[in-house]
This record gives structure tokens, sequence and C-alpha cells, in this order.
């Protein structure tokens, strides 16, 4: 009979101790997300538009309907079938000077929108969570057409807020 070598040894006791760490925690998964377990679905209902921003709430609520889909933690069903709502209104969106030249002529512009969010549990008529969210964007005109640009950051702006909301939502209420 052979002496078993130190190296072997202790390949032995390093093999079987990770086989017992992934034998341990085989079983636990962890879904990203700390809602209640009746909380499956949820509805998005068209976001109100308080702005002079024609068309902004619906981007804002089809941003969200996507983002929701591909976050995958809750299904994004008809608000009537729902166990949870995500209601708002976008309070306002608008564009002011932030700079100016040493002639006095704007050189740069903030565009700002704000909303407010209620995220509710539908089935025990509870609210979650609500929430006043703002998001700006400073862009100079000179580098595209002022219209052009401006969509640009409204388009900016709108990608921000939709990560904050989902994140608020699945995980930080």
């Amino acid at each position: 009979m052979q002496p078993v070598s130190l190296y072997k040894l202790f390949l032995c006791i390093i093999i079987i101790f990770f086989n017992l760490i992934g034998l341990s925690c085989s079983h636990y998964s962890f879904s990203g997300t700390l809602l209640p377990s009746h909380i499956k679905t949820i509805g998005i209902p068209i976001l109100e538009n308080e702005s002079l921003e024609y068309g902004l709430n619906e981007k804002l609520t089809n941003m969200l309907i996507n983002a929701f889909t591909l976050d995958n933690n809750l299904r994004v069903v008809d608000e009537k079938d729902a166990d949870s709502l995500l209601l708002g209104k976008i309070v306002y969106c608008k564009q002011e000077p932030f700079a100016y030249t040493t002639s006095e002529e704007i050189e740069k512009y903030k565009f700002i929108i704000e909303i407010k969010l209620t995220y509710k549990d539908v089935k025990n008529d509870k609210i979650f969570w609500e929430s006043t969210e703002s998001e700006f964007e400073i862009f100079t005109p000179e580098e595209l057409e002022e219209e052009e640009q401006r969509n640009i950051s409204l388009e900016k702006i709108l990608e921000k807020l939709t990560p904050i909301i989902i994140n608020k939502t699945v995980q930080g209420w």
C-alpha cells in the first residue's frame, strides 16, 4: 500500500469542500424582487399629462411597459387583471435657459421632466409607494437644430427615469 501524498489529500479535501458548498446552496434562488408573493402582475394605464408636451405620457407609458416586460419580475397585464398598478402623471416638462454667453445670449438649455407616481397593491387596496421623480438634460442648441436637440434630450430623460421607476417598484418600496 502506497502512502497518500499531502497534495492528493489536499486536493480531495478541496473537491469535497466545493461539492458541499454547491449542494448546500443549490435550493436557493433569488428572483430580484422584494414584492409580496401574491404580486405577480402589473397594470400600467396611460399616464396623465399635465405638461404641454403632446404625446409625452404615451411615450413614457410605452417605455415603462417595454422595460417591465424585459425586466421579467412582473408580468404586464391589462389593469383590470393586475395584482398591482403603476399610476402616474407627468407634472411638467419644460425647457429653460441654463447658461449664457458674455453677450447674454442663451448658450445652453436645461430640459426638465417631473412625474408623480403611485404604486399600489390592487388585491389589498394598499399603496406600496408614492414618489415624485424628476430628471434633466443640458443641451447646446448649436450642436443640432434646437427642436432636434430637445427631442434627443427628452429621450435621454425618459431613459433615465425608466430604470429608476422599475427599481423602485420591484426592489425599493
